[in-house]
């Protein structure tokens, strides 16, 4: 599709739901000044009253709507540090390079930001008038790719601009959220009629809302099918620019590291944030790859996206089987291989990763803590509070008594969450929650006996004594899953002393 027809699209569909948006409030307000009319020739009351909401709902409706319309001012919030030359200058050659190639201006602004993505758009002003290009880059992206196929993602990206996929884009986003607020704010001004009690005005809220809903469909529908179009042309562009092989290579560690990233995230990075410290992100991420099984991990994943990936009405993206097959189709040579770390080509990351820290974290100044002092800092205290937390729900159970049936657990966990509402929550979840559970309870049962943590970044939480070193955490997974009979977890337990563990003892007891 091109440029000229994607624009025709983006400019009708923004012509067109402003002649919808202001035909509705023109038709709203007068209907609504035609009913006040109508009360001069009314006598009763209850129907006066009647008429009376439903006018004042129609030029409410029609306000709403020609509120929502007023365009907005693009009041661009950085994403991260911007980058200067001086920061990464082999970056900046890089980019100018591929810029040339694909005759287009470099971005003029580039920032560094905490995800595995690059991006590319044009922010600032109204409708594109007054904006300028920028491009994101995320340090854990540079941590992933190699320089080879960061050069085709960052072609990618530029194919954006090649295609003129930025210009068109202020016009797609603004009638997004012209149509977006809209919807929006009918919807909350039905909501706030319904617990007014107000039924009259709901009702009009509501009908008005719906030919938004059915333009928002059609929208989404088209607008999509247009966004994964460009995509495809960029594509396209950074085989011819890179080579097929450094692309699809580095479309698969994107889709394999942005999950390893939000593992790292969630299970690594988190923990920490949420007490107050914080580890070195960048270098914590490195080690999380570099753990132990990372590489088949993030295999695994791949390998799941590729058999089971498919190309939804509403995706943004093609999905990435259809991606890897077309650019595998077009079958180019890899030109300028560069196997360095991408990540190699900053000046300072420690100075960087500093600058980072205030978009990763948004709140009080944090403790800088080493990686090998999370145990004895973040992970036992986090138990202890947790266990405290939990303990009174916990009480009365052992170690040994602890329910291993879903439906048994079920009932503890729903105490334990307070109002949590457990519908859609699976058998699995509920059992990991007991693993997670019953595994703090039993590990500090061992560290108050002596035994010591350690927890490597990205790898297994191991229980240590004496020579011993055992991963509690797997033990306790394998017996809920069945694969360890209830009589030899009994005989676990005995031989750690911990089969008569109350597990509601520790309420007190928070570091």
């Amino acid at each position: 599709m091109s440029l000229q027809t994607r624009a025709i699209i983006a400019v009708a569909f923004l012509v067109g739901f402003f002649a919808l948006a202001l035909g509705a409030a023109a038709g709203l307000a007068l209907l609504g000044v035609k009913l006040f009319t109508l009360l001069t020739y009314v006598r009763n009351g209850r129907l006066m009253l009647l008429i009376v909401l439903a006018a004042l709902g129609c030029l409410g409706a029609s306000g709403v709507i020609v509120w929502s319309l007023l365009p907005r001012f693009d009041r661009f919030e950085p994403p991260g540090p911007e980058l200067a030359r001086p920061d990464a200058p082999e970056l900046f050659r890089l980019m100018d390079e591929l810029a040339a190639a694909a005759r287009q201006a470099p971005p003029a602004h580039v920032y560094l930001v905490p995800e595995v993505n690059a991006f590319v758009s044009q922010r600032g002003g109204v409708l594109g008038f007054g904006s300028r290009r920028i491009m994101g880059v995320g340090l854990p992206l540079l941590q992933l790719l190699d320089v080879t196929e960061l050069r085709a993602v960052l072609a990618h990206e530029l194919g954006h601009f090649h295609g003129g996929d930025t210009r068109v884009g202020p016009f797609i986003y603004q009638t997004y959220a012209a149509v977006a607020r809209t919807v929006e704010n009918l919807g909350r001004a039905a909501d706030k009629a319904a617990e007014a009690e107000v039924n009259t005005i709901h009702i009009v809220m509501a009908i008005v809302q719906k030919p938004f809903d059915w333009f928002w469909a059609g929208f989404m529908r088209v607008t999509q099918a247009v966004r994964r179009g460009q995509e495809r042309t960029a594509d396209v562009l950074a085989v011819e620019l890179v080579g097929s092989t450094p692309l699809v290579s580095g479309l698969k560690k994107v889709r394999g590291g942005s999950a390893a990233y939000h593992a790292y995230m969630s299970q690594e990075l988190g923990p920490a944030l949420s007490q107050g410290y914080l580890p070195p992100p960048a270098r914590g991420f490195e080690r999380f790859l570099t753990a132990p099984k990372s590489d088949e991990r993030m295999a695994k994943i791949i390998e799941d996206s590729l058999g089971a990936d498919v190309t939804e009405t509403y995706d943004s993206h093609p999905s990435l089987a259809e991606r890897v097959r077309a650019a595998e189709t077009l079958a180019r040579p890899t030109r300028g291989a560069d196997p360095r770390r991408s990540v190699e080509l900053l000046t300072d990351l420690e100075a960087l990763e500093r600058r980072l820290v205030p978009f990763l974290v948004d709140g009080p100044a944090l403790k800088p803590l080493a990686w090998e002092e999370m145990p004895e800092k973040v992970l036992i205290p986090g138990w202890r509070r947790i266990v405290a937390d939990r303990g009174p729900q916990l009480a009365g159970y052992t170690a040994q008594e602890f329910p291993r049936e879903p439906a048994a657990i079920r009932a503890i966990f729903r105490k334990t969450m307070d109002d949590y509402a457990d519908e859609g929550v699976e058998d699995d979840d509920v059992r990991s929650w007991a693993v997670t559970t019953v595994g703090m309870c039993l590990g500090l049962g061992l560290i108050d006996h002596g035994w010591s943590v350690t927890s490597e970044v990205g790898e297994p939480i191991y229980l240590q004594r004496a020579g011993v070193s055992i991963d509690l955490f797997a033990e306790l997974r394998a017996f809920y899953d069945g694969k360890t009979s209830r009589e030899a977890w009994t005989a676990r337990l005995r031989e750690l002393g911990l089969e008569d563990l109350p597990l509601g003892r520790k309420a007190s007891a928070v570091a």
